[in-house]
């Protein structure tokens, strides 16, 4: 794991993949990247108050959004970065055989990124969001 300011980085064990997790003090993303391109990414968390109503149809530009109050759960973790235990698990998906990267916060499973999910899952998504889906069972996943 690397870490800089409101950023922390994992490799994946074969070296292709890349999960970037950044939390600018309002909310939290995680991307997955693959060759330097971003193949996959999910909203983790708001670090402020969640917004009535969603940010993403106001005019272009103002991103990283929040997610908004319809689609998160209602508590919020609050600051994470850098004072939560954050870590990367990954494992293969049985079904697609392709790396999934987990994220764990305080040792609890938080998201979930594959290549291909824009957006992908998070446990404190309450239901499916243009930021993220609501973390599932769905993925058969084996430890990698």
């Amino acid at each position: 794991m690397a870490s800089t300011s409101g950023l922390l980085e994992w490799g994946s064990p074969s070296g292709s993949l890349r999960v970037v997790v950044e939390d600018d003090g309002r909310v939290g993303y995680a991307y997955l990247l693959k060759g330097g391109s971003i193949c996959a990414d999910v909203w983790l968390w708001n670090s402020i108050e969640t917004p009535l109503e969603p940010q993403w149809l106001r005019p272009p530009g103002g991103g990283p959004y929040l997610n908004s109050a319809n689609f998160a759960a209602p508590h919020s973790l609050g600051a994470v970065l850098p004072d939560r235990g954050l870590e990367v698990q990954w494992s293969m998906h049985v079904e697609k055989d392709i790396p999934v990267a987990q994220l764990l916060v305080d040792g609890a499973l938080h998201a979930r990124l594959w290549e291909g999910a824009k957006p992908g899952e998070c446990r404190l998504a309450q239901k499916a969001g243009p930021l993220a889906h609501p973390l599932t069972d769905r993925l058969s996943t084996a430890q990698g």
